[in-house]
């Protein structure tokens, strides 16, 4: 008998990773802010590049350097948003109720009795809300049967 994937347990991992994908990206865009303005201080590119080794000036060495940077800071926000789009696309397929629930519980990780409690319910009700959401969180995202 082969392994049993917990598609509930993997849907509340990638429900965590939620927070820290919207701090990635707000940094990701930062860190390329920052990098444009170093770009933009430099000037651009210079054409007064030395041919004598076969390289070029200090200027355009730190400009290939910086234009080598944004680059992999693009494809790495391109990850990021992708990673939340796919969470938040998961999270649409699920009724308003259960994904108020998912990102509370998980996403905020303000816990399962705190819901309960804001939301006047109570926690067998909350409990059960948390079953359906996993599973219709989890065949949204994995696109998997979960029982």
């Amino acid at each position: 008998m082969g392994n049993v994937v917990d598609y509930r347990e993997l849907a509340i991992d990638e429900l965590k990773k939620l927070k820290q994908y919207y701090a990635a990206e707000k940094i990701i865009k930062s860190r390329i802010t920052e990098l444009d303005a170093c770009l933009k201080s430099i000037g651009g590119k210079t054409r007064g590049a030395s041919t004598k080794d076969g390289g070029g000036n200090e200027t355009e060495n730190k400009w290939v350097n910086i234009i080598s940077n944004i680059s992999d800071e693009e494809e790495r926000l391109k990850r990021v948003t992708c990673a939340i789009k796919r969470v938040d696309l998961a999270l649409s397929a699920v009724s308003d109720e259960e994904a108020k629930f998912l990102r509370w519980a998980y996403v905020e990780g303000a816990g399962i009795d705190n819901f309960a409690q804001t939301e006047h319910m109570g926690t067998r009700i909350v409990y059960r809300l948390r079953k359906r959401a996993l599973i219709n969180f989890a065949r949204a995202f994995f696109g998997a049967v979960v029982t």
